[in-house]
């Protein structure tokens, strides 16, 4: 019944014939519709804008104007402004020259303007501004509206690590990032709100827009960093290469990494029962890693009539290894005192395999068809070694074999009022995991073997139109989630089952250059399959951890507030979360010791604040986030609401002679996250880099966490039980990184003698 019953509601959102006029169109001089343009309408009075639009994939967009003289003003990137007065009784598609640029013998260089694409994400433009010059496009993220990094994770409006898609298509694996640099993008657009396309559990989304190189031949670019911290020596090095002959391009890529990372812990945990037991364990960690990775893959594009391409990815990692050595100190009461070391070494080789693939079509000139597929397989082998004080010598080893399989698709009809989509998806996981046991220890779980599989289906729908300046969207996604399986150490079998409906709405207006924009979200957060385990881990002597069978899945409601103006952006979200899965650490039974399980709790709420400023001041280019959170959580009687303030500033100088300067800065106050209350800390890096030969070399040399003042620090205090724990990857050091591109432009380096071409040319 249930079942029908979405059948039924998504019919509804779609209409079974489109009615209205037909959609006007921007088309380049081949006649092929161009994404992205920013049309705006304007009075022939005073030129003061009416009503504006962007362009969707094919190149459609609406007007809405009770004029019928107007001024018609068309602009993009790498296209001549179009300016003409216009009758829209008569008006047709309009046609707009591309500029021909040669950027191997000069860079352009703008602005980067943003906007408030609709009521829930900001498009910013890295084509042609200072954001093209970096290299690395993950490089990038800090640089947009909204976005904060720490620790090498990202994070977007306190609703944590975004979910990244690259034209369209959800980036499954790390390598199609690492292929692209500045000047492969066209833009990046931040979704705070993610609609019905999405996943139920997505808070975020960034979808990277790229270009289209020019001319036919070979391109590509070579990347090497060296990293010195803490005394150790890492590199990385990446290589691309991409052929392209009419409408097809060939390309490939072959990267490795060689790293080494200290890491240190200084945990102090107590009970203050009436034995008043403490424990403190000081760690410290040597992280090795030798990996290799690499990419063959195919498109052809037509010009966005139909667009189809695949690829596969290969990964090996030979050697990851882990080196921890431990000291712990279990003091019970005032006399009786105790402490053991242990060193253990953790070796590790994984091999994945990635398989992806995609077609996109119209069917008519409104009607647009896209399939994507994926298929990912895995292969991790981990041997453990451990000396723990008198128990002698440990060794366990497993085997976890990893798959997983996605299908989607999507169809979307473009209408005169606006634009309907729908379409669905289904994503299939699975584990197995064979744990043995060499030489017994006290602590350690017996040989055991586990399996679990995944399954998401869903169905989603949407509508978009607009009404004068005001663009409305309405979209209802459906989704069933099944976990089922078998965990080591656990007595029954584990099943979970989920399925809701997760409607969301959003409306933006434009006030002259205001532009105002809200929407409304309903999402789910599940219950992992590892919280859901009843067996208990051993963590040290005093502390261990363990699941909840009886999680049930969270309810998020997400109402976003967005303004901008010109170069200023600004966001106020208030999320609420019913039955919110906490972790929490309770005593252990009748035991003198602590346990760490993950409770649902009744709500928790939090409202978040952000301002985004970017400018240019002469050479210099600010980026400035401000992000003001504060937490509603009560546990227990105990209050968690202490707001955070975080700060991030981003500065570029065009130094001229193609030197570069940089100057990153990062704050962030004391305030809760969940249960943990984090203490003040931030970041320095300063650096510049050297362009030669027109922008095909670039030198650079960093200084990263100049102060070491990004080091990680939570405490946590839950009645009897306080837990201190201070953390730091060394981060503190020089980096220096040499990279050399070449580009084709107006059919240069044609047929097999590229290769050749280039190297005679080095």
């Amino acid at each position: 019944m249930r079942l029908k019953l979405s059948i039924y509601l998504m019919a509804f959102l779609v209409p079974i014939s489109g009615f209205g006029q037909a959609k006007h169109r921007i088309l380049d001089e081949r006649g092929t519709g161009v994404e992205s343009v920013n049309v705006f309408v304007c009075s022939l009075r005073d030129s003061s804008i009416i009503s504006a639009m962007t362009t969707d994939s094919l190149g459609y967009y609406v007007l809405n104007a009770k004029e019928d003289s107007v001024l018609l003003v068309a602009h993009c990137f790498g296209y001549e402004e179009y300016i003409k007065p216009m009758c829209l009784r008569n008006l047709g598609d309009v046609t707009i020259k591309r500029i021909p640029m040669f950027l191997e013998a000069s860079t352009v260089k703008t602005d980067a303007p943003m906007n408030i694409s609709d009521g829930r994400s900001v498009t910013v433009t890295v084509e042609g501004t200072s954001l093209a010059q970096i290299r690395k496009a993950e490089e990038i993220f800090p640089y947009l509206p909204f976005v904060s990094s720490a620790g090498g994770k990202l994070s977007v409006l306190g609703k944590g690590s975004p979910d990244i898609f690259i034209n369209g298509r959800k980036m499954r694996n790390e390598q199609a990032l690492k292929r692209l640099s500045g000047d492969d993008i066209h833009s990046m657009r931040v979704i705070i709100s993610p609609g019905s396309e999405y996943s139920g559990s997505t808070g975020a989304v960034i979808d990277i827009r790229t270009r289209r190189k020019e001319g036919d031949g070979l391109s590509g670019n070579v990347m090497g960093e060296a990293f010195l911290f803490d005394g150790l020596i890492s590199e990385n090095g990446y290589s691309n290469l991409n052929f392209r002959r009419g409408n097809y391009d060939i390309f490939g890529a072959l990267n490795f990494r060689d790293t080494r990372i200290n890491s240190d812990v200084t945990r102090k945990s107590s009970l203050e029962d009436e034995c008043h037991v403490q424990q403190t364990r000081e760690s410290l960690q040597r992280t090795d890693w030798l990996g290799f990775d690499g990419t063959l893959g195919f498109d052809y594009d037509d010009g966005g009539k139909l667009t189809f391409g695949g690829e596969y990815d290969y990964m090996h990692t030979p050697r990851f290894l882990d080196r921890i050595t431990s000291d712990e100190t279990l003091t019970v009461g005032s006399g009786a005192e105790s402490s053991m070391c242990s060193y253990s070494q953790n070796h590790r080789r994984m091999t994945t395999h990635n398989l992806g693939g995609y077609l996109g079509f119209n069917l008519s000139p409104t009607t647009r068809v896209d399939l994507d597929g994926f298929y990912a397989s895995s292969r991790d082998t981990t041997r453990q070694d451990v000396t723990q004080g008198e128990s002698g010598n440990i060794q366990t080893g497993a085997l976890y074999d990893y798959t997983l399989a996605a299908g989607k698709v999507k169809i979307g009809h473009a209408f005169g009022w606006g634009a309907v989509f729908y379409g669905g998806e289904v994503t299939r996981t699975g584990y197995d995991t064979d744990f043995n046991v060499i030489s017994q220890g006290e602590y350690f779980l017996r040989s055991a073997e586990s399996s679990r599989k995944e399954s998401i289906a869903a169905a989603f729908s949407g509508m978009n139109f607009s009404l004068k300046k005001t663009a409305v969207s309405i979209e209802l996604r459906y989704e069933y989630n099944s976990q089922k399986g078998s965990l080591a150490g656990d007595v029954s079998e584990i099943r979970f089952y989920d399925s809701r409906f997760l409607p969301s709405i959003s409306l933006s207006r434009l006030f002259g250059r205001h532009r105002l924009g809200l929407s409304y979200t309903a999402k789910v957060e599940r219950p992992r399959y590892h919280d859901m385990r009843n067996s208990i881990e051993y963590i040290s002597s005093f502390e261990y951890s363990s699941g909840n069978s009886e999680l049930v899945s969270t309810t998020i409601r997400d109402m976003t507030l967005m303004y901008s103006w010109r170069r200023f952006r600004s966001v106020v979200s208030f999320v609420d979360k019913r039955n919110p899965i906490i972790s929490v650490v309770e005593r252990y039974g009748d035991r003198q010791a602590l346990i760490s399980r993950p409770l649902n709790v009744d709500h928790s709420r939090n409202l978040s604040l952000a301002m985004n400023w970017s400018g240019t001041a002469g050479i210099w280019y600010p980026y400035v986030n401000i992000f003001l959170n504060k937490p509603f959580l009560k546990i227990n009687g105990a209050s968690f609401g202490d707001p955070m303030l975080r700060l991030l500033m981003q500065n570029m100088f065009d130094l001229g002679n193609g030197f570069r300067g940089l100057a990153n800065f990062s704050f962030s106050s004391a305030g809760h996250n969940s249960v943990y209350h984090y203490r003040t800390q931030g970041e320095l890096l300063v650096g510049f880099s050297k362009s030669f030969k027109t922008d095909k070399w670039n030198l650079g040399l960093y200084w990263s966490d100049i102060f070491r003042t990004s080091r990680n620090r939570y405490v946590l205090d839950l009645g009897d039980i306080h837990i201190d724990n201070n953390s730091y990857i060394a981060s503190k050091g020089l980096m220096f990184s040499v990279s050399y591109r070449f580009n084709t432009t107006e059919s240069r380096y044609r047929g097999s003698e590229a290769g050749s071409d280039e190297r005679g040319r080095l």
